[in-house]
């Protein structure tokens, strides 16, 4: 070991000093390389006030959080869930004339917001549990709205989710699902991920799990893997309508007939890592795409899997803890850590695939759009990944995936 580390340390040094000598001799870094730190990174990762006090923004309306607690430093163990905001947007800061209120609302990232006029200049504060003895608002903070800003009226996104119905619903709808799945007769790129899709597929038909598929998750099998290969399959037969990769139906609804315990569970619910949380969003595909397929049963049996699965991660590890009663110190709400963040990004594809039938599956996908639009990642500066090409583009999948 400690030749290992002396073979590193020697190595280090000569890259370090090789660098130094071939540095030109007038190279000088001084205080103006210095970049101003910006106030927003004070709390990165942290949900913290957005827009910053005195920000110029580049979209209207801005992407708007808060701290879930006004010390922004909240000890979320110690957090009850019952937090209730109101958001106030105005034109001065004595809040005299407010434009927009949003009023008893539990999200601290709320984002369902219209467009927002001139002046450019405007003002905001939110309230904490008005209406209570824990009433208190924050400091006003201000902003600016850019000349080229980019204007995205989110007003009606309540709505529109509360308006889902019928499937399929995701990558395609009952009028765009044939053509989507003829694109690969059009384009070389969708040929090329249709041959890659089907290839999957056939290579999932000989695994030895396929054909002798568990009866139970009562052991640490790769369960993640096994879900992601069956949507291979499912996407092949939507593809070919070839009846061989059908079995996919039967081993999807084997997983979602497993109680809450096992090993193919969401993290904290009895899976032994973050990866199995991946079976709600392949299940919430299986039910979506083949819901007009499956019996009255069988969609109950998929339904109140995804039901307990969406539950687990949103109210016992995620956003909230103990059934929802308070905070996780790495809420996505408080000081976001990685895997409540994964977990949260792998279960909106199972939350869309049931809003319509679920309340905790609605709850679940409107949180989700709402932290999207109004943080997007809790891993540094707006806009910005603080964790390296590796790690985080590792938490980047999840959001390509979501």
């Amino acid at each position: 070991m400690r030749s290992t580390a002396f073979a590193v340390t020697l190595v280090a040094l000569s890259v370090t000093v090789g660098l130094a000598a071939n540095c030109a001799a007038d190279t000088v870094i001084g205080p103006e390389a210095r970049i101003d730190a910006d106030s927003r990174q004070q709390f990165a990762r942290f949900v913290r006030f957005r827009p910053a006090d005195g920000q110029t923004v580049a979209l209207n309306p801005p992407r708007f959080s808060w701290p879930y607690v006004p010390q922004i430093l909240g000890k979320g163990s110690a957090l009850k869930a019952d937090q209730r905001f109101t958001l106030q947007i105005s034109h001065s800061p004595d809040f005299a004339a407010v434009k927009i209120e949003v009023r008893d609302t539990p999200y601290n990232f709320y984002n369902f917001l219209p467009v927002l006029e001139k002046p450019r200049r405007w003002y905001w504060r939110v309230g904490y549990n008005i209406g209570s003895t824990r009433a208190r608002w924050s400091d006003a903070q201000s902003f600016t709205i850019a000349d080229d800003a980019v204007v995205w009226d989110r007003s009606q996104l309540g709505e529109t989710l509360k308006q889902i119905t019928g499937h399929p619903r995701i990558l395609f709808n009952t009028s765009t699902r044939s053509k989507v799945l003829s694109l690969r007769e059009q384009h070389a790129f969708s040929e090329e991920l249709a041959r890659h899709m089907i290839s999957q597929a056939n290579r999932t038909l000989r695994e030895s799990w396929y054909r002798r598929f568990p009866l139970d998750d009562k052991e640490p099998l790769h369960f993640m893997q096994m879900g992601r290969s069956l949507v291979s399959c499912a996407f092949a037969y939507l593809l070919t309508g070839d009846e061989r990769y059908a079995g996919f139906k039967e081993r999807f609804l084997r997983i979602a007939s497993w109680p809450r315990g096992g090993f193919s569970s969401p993290e904290g619910a009895g899976a032994a890592d973050k990866w199995e949380t991946h079976l709600t969003e392949y299940l919430g595909l299986f039910y979506d795409w083949f819901y007009d397929e499956l019996t009255p049963q069988e969609r109950s049996v998929v339904r109140k899997s995804l039901e307990w699965r969406i539950h687990h991660t949103m109210n016992c590890f995620a956003w909230r803890r103990n059934n929802g009663q308070t905070m996780r110190s790495g809420s996505i709400a408080l000081n976001c850590s990685s895997h409540p963040y994964q977990n949260v990004m792998a279960t909106l594809p199972g939350a869309l695939a049931i809003c319509d039938e679920s309340d905790v599956a609605r709850e679940a996908l409107e949180v989700g759009v709402h932290y999207v639009i109004g943080i997007t990642n809790g891993f540094g500066e707006d806009e910005g990944w603080n964790e390296g090409p590796g790690y985080g583009n590792g938490k980047m999948k999840w959001l390509t995936d979501a």
